[in-house]
């Protein structure tokens, strides 16, 4: 099975979020698994957003 790929780039306030050496890039995560788009994310270190309660 070919190993599929997504392309991420964060800008401003997330980008500062990222580790120095991430910063101001395209990063790249090879998956083969049905991880979700938002636990990828976590794993470049961008906290989820924070709950707006009513």
């Amino acid at each position: 099975m070919p190993m599929h790929k997504v392309y991420f780039r964060f800008y401003a306030e997330l980008d500062e979020l990222l580790s120095p050496t991430k910063r101001g890039s395209c990063l790249v995560h090879g998956f083969n698994t049905t991880a979700s788009v938002k636990d990828v994310i976590e794993a470049f270190g961008v906290p989820p957003p924070k709950s707006v309660s009513s």
